[in-house]
């Protein structure tokens, strides 16, 4: 048994540090791009991004999806005929969507506002990213953690070093952006197809059409929530795009982009704390220490979130240069926002775990569309300002949604509202404040040492995180 679970944290640990080196690479060279790229190149960087992020969603089709359900399913003899078919699937609609990319790239670029060039180049990130996830889960689901970490630490470093490459070797300033773009794409996209090459290989006449069938009616559903996750984050950007142009979409990507460190905390953080959490509803503790379970986690969360808050002003200086530094009023609300998205994380989760998910991905629309509608009334008046109160907004109404639903549809009593809501109360409390005090650099970093202190005495007194 001792061994069982020195086998699982390990696989834990592997699986954690895959997310935290892909996602912490991205953030930590964003210093890097800043300085070698123009407000406007960043911009149109960010905006094809965003744009691959969708597109990544209708080409991977989320088969990623169906490798866990079929994995508890389905007989082991199957389970590599399956992934196989639904790779192919993959690789078969990717093949469609670049043919149309080739032949419809002025009409598509045209509608995203990016040069031609990017048509084709939005279908390759997308398939490279739909096939780096699609082993990521094939890796996870196998228990081959090692696999998972090595090949995505490697990929994520050689993106970053190919596109400083690229970018300083571009002999025209107009074309450093592609440098970036390319650099991106070539290590994730050759990755993805040395590994599909070897496992299509082995696998040659297992691929099965019954299995296409099977894949699409698990992962339609994730699909929904999949677009409306995407469209929530990126309609501020291609907002602030459409409405200011490339140089101010820079600018707001920074600001996202350093905001981003509090969504790694609390993705990196929930994934600690899941297990604590299903054993918590399942009935394994007792309430006493459910609560206290609940209770550490968002009192140490939430000081956290508080201390980075008051100190992101310079996070952002030291991340960018002054073009950049305009979009600094905007992150107490991009930071808010991520906190609005922790605390939807709890009712979402009990909904996951009652295998209710149809209202999830309802929530998540809903949530999309209100941003789309605040994001169309506030960015061609307050900009960036307006794109980032949208966001705030809308991540806010998820998780009031969420929390309606879970307590009163699906009998949701596991954690007392006085602690989401007094969390709530707490931390708009703290972003009014951080607004007031954005020029007062001294109080902020004196309010950023206080909260230090007390996560880290908590932390000491209670010999424990959660």
């Amino acid at each position: 048994m001792a061994m069982r679970e020195l086998t699982e944290n390990k696989m834990a640990l592997f699986n954690l540090g895959s997310t935290l080196v892909t996602s912490g690479i991205g953030v930590v060279t964003t210093p890097i791009y800043t300085r070698l790229l123009s407000a406007s190149e960043y911009g149109t960087v960010s905006v094809f991004m965003a744009w691959a992020q969708i597109l990544v969603i209708f080409i991977g089709l989320e088969s990623k999806g169906a490798i866990g359900p079929a994995k508890a399913n389905l007989p082991e003899s199957e389970q590599d005929s399956f992934q196989a078919s639904i790779l192919c699937l993959i690789l078969c609609n990717a093949a469609l969507f670049l043919t149309i990319s080739l032949v419809a790239a002025v009409p598509i670029s045209s509608l995203v506002e990016l040069p031609v060039i990017c048509a084709p180049l939005l279908v390759l990130q997308a398939l490279s990213a739909a096939l780096m996830a699609f082993f990521n889960a094939r890796f996870t689901f196998n228990k081959n953690a090692q696999a998972n970490f090595v090949v995505s630490s490697v990929t994520a470093v050689a993106a970053a070093v190919l596109s400083v490459a690229l970018i300083v070797a571009a002999e025209q300033e107009d074309y450093r952006y592609l440098g970036r773009i390319v650099g991106f794409i070539v290590p994730s996209l050759l990755t993805g197809m040395i590994l599909s090459t070897i496992f299509l290989a082995r696998q040659h006449g297992s691929i099965k059409l019954k299995y296409w069938g099977l894949s699409l009616s698990l992962t339609i559903p994730i699909m929904l929530h999949g677009l409306s996750s995407v469209a929530l984050s990126q309609i501020g950007r291609l907002g602030v795009q459409y409405a200011w142009g490339d140089s101010l979409v820079g600018i707001y990507s920074i600001a996202l982009t350093v905001a981003s460190f509090i969504g790694l905390l609390q993705s990196s953080s929930l994934n600690a704390f899941l297990p604590f959490m299903f054993d918590d509803m399942a009935g394994k503790t007792s309430d006493e220490t459910k609560e206290s379970h609940f209770r550490n986690y968002i009192f140490l969360f939430t000081a956290l979130l508080s201390a980075f808050m008051f100190a992101s002003p310079e996070i952002l200086k030291l991340f960018a240069p002054s073009e950049y530094w305009s979009a600094i009023p905007v992150l107490p609300l991009l930071i808010v926002a991520h906190y609005f998205m922790f605390l939807y994380s709890f009712p979402a989760n009990y909904e996951f775990f009652k295998m209710k998910t149809r209202t999830i991905g309802l929530g998540t629309l809903l949530a999309a569309l209100v941003c789309l509608g605040l994001s169309f009334a506030m960015i061609p008046t307050f900009g960036i300002m307006g794109a980032a109160m949208s966001s705030a907004i809308s991540n806010l109404m998820l998780f009031v949604f969420h929390f309606f639903v879970a307590r009163y549809a699906y009998g949701d009593r596991n954690y007392p509202p006085r602690l989401l809501f007094g969390g709530l109360g707490f931390t708009c409390t703290i972003t009014f404040v951080c607004l007031l005090l954005l020029d007062a650099v001294v109080a902020r970093w004196i309010l950023v040492a206080i909260f230090l202190a007390i996560s880290i005495l908590r932390v000491i007194a209670k010999r424990t995180i959660f």
